[in-house]
């Protein structure tokens, strides 16, 4: 049984004009899963090194924000690590 999500909610008392995120989770930014998903070698062949050095690669992704928006609303794992950049307007 997975560990359920909680969901954040970010008020900025005022409207907000961008928001982005950065998620590091089992699914985002995760070389140790891209490892196990190889078969976990102990010494990564070159092309396997290009692939983990890609899943290490964190993105920056645009938040989907209402017109005039002063909250921002992110459902987050347990054991995330999250950055939230807000561009008040």
């Amino acid at each position: 049984m997975g560990a359920s999500k909680t969901e954040v909610i970010v008020e900025v008392g005022g409207v907000i004009k961008s928001a982005t995120v950065v998620v590091i989770d089992g699914d985002h930014a995760n070389p140790k899963a891209a490892w196990d998903d190889m078969g976990s070698p102990k010494v990564p062949s070159d092309e396997e090194l290009v692939e983990l050095k890609k899943a290490s690669e964190v993105e920056e992704v645009v938040v989907e924000l209402e017109e005039n928006a002063e909250v921002v609303k992110l459902t987050v794992r347990p054991n995330s690590a999250i950055l939230l950049r807000i561009v008040k307007g």
